[in-house]
This record gives structure tokens, sequence and C-alpha cells, in this order.
């Protein structure tokens, strides 16, 4: 009997199109008007639309914020 092996999650996440309340991690610094949010810093989808940016993620930590990403400065962690 073969058992087939299921793709890595990490592989599977980043394939996954983001979506509202997916939680994703910063791959590079971002400059808001509150200050600089870490590398890897974590937030929450809130909005998605056409264009770019495409996707408005809110932060909490290191401070309470509400940035415009593109798909290319981040990575989906979470799926909703």
């Amino acid at each position: 009997m073969t058992i087939a092996s299921a793709a890595p999650a990490s592989k599977l996440l980043a394939e996954h199109d983001p979506a509202e309340l997916d939680v994703v991690s910063l791959l590079e610094p971002v400059v808001t008007e509150t200050g600089t949010l870490p590398r890897g810093a974590q937030g929450t989808i809130v909005m998605k639309w056409q264009g770019d940016p495409a996707y408005c993620v809110e932060f909490i930590e290191p401070f309470p914020s509400l940035v415009d990403l593109t798909r290319s400065q981040f990575e989906v962690v979470w799926t909703a």
C-alpha cells in the first residue's frame, strides 16, 4: 500500500491566494506614519481589492496600524 505524501504546509500557504482575515507576516520592514513595522510583524488582512497595493492589513503589535501592502511584501502564515 502506498500513501501519497502531502505537500508541506509552507508550500500550500505560499500558493494560497490571500483573502480577508488571513494572517500574514511581513517579509520586509514597512515604514508607516506611526513608526516602522519590523520584518516578521504579523497582521490580519482586513480588505482586499484590485490593483496595487491590493491588501489593507491591520497590525496590533508593535503598535496599532493599518497598512496598504502589495503581495510581495508579506507571506500568509494562517488562512481564515
